[in-house]
């Protein structure tokens, strides 16, 4: 369900080029290829919070962005196990 509401959402804008749901324990992560990261974040964030029926802004004190290969870098250690 997440991959479709991601491709739902965001790919008729035009603003992900590749993305990757990483599901764990504990937390939802999604790794993007974006035009425009701070856009696509700030969707992003609105779409989980509808989708959870959290109110709007609650959410953005959990969520973080990394970017290039330090992102790279964590996802394939949290998707190693290395990282939880």
């Amino acid at each position: 369900e997440v991959y479709e509401t991601l491709g739902d959402l965001l790919a008729p804008l035009g603003l992900l080029d590749e993305a990757v749901a990483l599901i764990t324990c504990g937390r939802l992560e999604l790794y993007c290829v974006a035009s425009d990261p701070d856009r696509a974040t700030r969707l992003l964030v609105r779409m989980m919070e509808r989708r959870t029926g959290h109110r709007r802004g609650t959410l953005r004190e959990h969520v973080y962005a990394l970017r290039g290969p330090t992102a790279v870098r964590h996802l394939l250690r949290v998707a190693a196990g290395l990282d939880s």
